[in-house]
This record gives structure tokens, C-alpha cells and sequence, in this order.
């Protein structure tokens, strides 16, 4: 911290507890005004959480570009208030993602369809899987489990999109609430008394098993009863669906 002013209006406020939110600082830091984010241990992709956090709380309408020209709490919060006057002024209103009319073809983003024609020229199927095994301990309601995943996924589009090849042209297709409740997302399994060279090569298979990504859903798992309370939740999840951002969110 640079020990200078510490922050004093709501705003200030608001901008230091986003700032300690986005970079992992204790939530008892010390920041002032002039604190810069990058110097902090920022960089682009957390100013992307910054921008979307400001944006959601205080509805200025912030870009990308104004972090990197106002880097720190009191020169983005005067952005954030002259932002405020202007759209206060001319009665203009940022427009919310559910404001916006879907198309009824859906274009994938340029990363997906990089994965998509990787795919296509059949590279290997789990490069692009991202992994993630956990061991669990106690009383566990499998059922509880599997219905909490099923849960994430209705909430989140992405984990039940599609891409499909429409007449050349890749698209993403949304599967169905409903078609997505039907579907088996998580196996759960008694491997109790088997040996770790058994559970090692579980594990490695529901990872390196690739998705069709026209027809399954990017993400599944393996619940394994392993012992007496013992419990080993393997998930794996399509890269076009999730990234080092979001991937912390899904596992919270």
C-alpha cells in the first residue's frame, strides 16, 4: 500500500473490498486511494472480474480500458461517479445481458471454435478437459450431491451448451432443462475394499475419456464410496465451458 488516504465515501469503499475480493488480499489490508491495482499484483484478467463487479454493484458501465487508464481506487472512482452523471443526465441505462434479444443461431465465440476444429482434426480428446479430484470425509448423501450438480448446471448455460456444425458453421446449442434432468452427469459408485491402483484407473479413465462435443454435455462425474466415510469425487468439464475464472466458482 502507498499509506496514503484511506478510502472514505461508499464508493471508495466499495472499489477497496473489490479490489481485496479480486486479488485475494486479507480482508483486514490497508488500502488507500492511491493504491494502484496492477501494482497490487493485478493483470488483464482480473480486470475483467474488477470491471464486471463495478459494473454490477454501481451500473457506471465501466470497459476494460478504464482500469488500465485509472488503475487506482481514486481515479476509478472518479471515473465511476463522472460516469453516473453522464448516463444520469442523458437517461442512458446499461443494458443487462437478460436485456439483450437471443439469436436464434447462437455463433460460438472464437475459443470455442478453436476447440471445436481441434476436435474435429482429432486431437487428443482430453487435452482439453479440465480435471479436478477431491476426497471427501464424513456422512455424504449421494443423492443430495448428484441433485446439487444437476442444480449448478440448470443455472448455467454453459454447462449444458452444445457445439454443433450447422450447414459450415459452428454454433452453440443449449440443451433443454428438461433433456438436461434426464441425463446421467453423475455415477455413483461402491468401491469399497478395492485397492488405490483401482481408483487410480477410475479416475484416469472418467478424465481422459473425451466429450462429443455435439452431443454430450461438458461436464460429468464419478462419486466413489471408497470406505467407511471415505468418499472421492472426481469432475471433469470441458474447456469450452469453463476457465481458470470460473472454474474456482464451480467448485464453491
Amino acid at each position: 500500500s502507498t499509506g496514503g488516504r484511506a478510502p472514505e465515501s461508499d464508493t471508495e469503499k466499495l472499489l477497496a473490498d473489490v479490489f481485496r475480493d479480486v486479488l485475494n488480499l486479507d480482508d483486514d489490508t490497508d488500502l488507500s486511494v492511491d493504491d494502484d491495482f496492477f501494482r497490487l499484483g493485478g493483470h488483464s484478467l482480473l480486470a475483467t472480474r474488477v470491471i464486471a463487479r463495478i459494473n454490477a454493484d454501481t451500473g457506471a458501465g465501466l470497459s476494460l480500458r478504464n482500469v488500465f487508464d485509472a488503475p487506482t481506487i481514486a481515479a476509478l472512482t472518479e471515473r465511476i461517479e463522472q460516469t453516473t452523471r453522464e448516463n444520469t443526465s442523458t437517461s442512458t441505462r446499461m443494458v443487462r445481458i437478460q436485456d439483450v434479444k437471443r439469436p436464434d443461431m447462437i455463433p460460438a465465440s472464437f475459443g470455442q471454435q478453436s476447440l471445436w476444429l481441434i476436435d474435429q482434426l482429432d486431437g487428443p480428446k482430453s487435452q482439453y478437459v479440465v480435471p479436478s479430484v477431491l476426497r471427501l470425509a464424513g456422512d455424504l448423501n449421494p443423492d443430495a450431491l448428484a441433485q446439487a450438480l444437476h442444480d449448478v448446471i440448470t443455472r448455467h448455460e454453459a454447462l449444458r451448451t452444445l457445439l454443433v456444425d450447422s450447414d459450415g458453421r459452428v454454433i452453440q446449442q443449449i440443451v433443454s432443462l428438461d433433456n438436461a434432468a434426464t441425463r446421467p452427469i453423475v455415477s455413483i459408485e461402491d468401491l469399497t475394499g478395492t485397492d488405490q491402483n483401482t481408483l487410480h484407473d477410475r479416475v484416469t479413465e472418467l478424465i481422459q475419456t473425451g466429450f462429443d462435443l455435439a452431443t454430450d454435455i461438458p461436464i460429468r462425474a464419478a462419486l466413489m464410496h471408497t470406505g467407511i466415510r471415505e468418499w472421492v469425487l472426481a469432475l471433469a468439464v470441458h474447456h469450452h465451458a469453463v476457465d481458470e475464472w470460473s472454474f474456482p466458482s464451480l467448485l464453491g
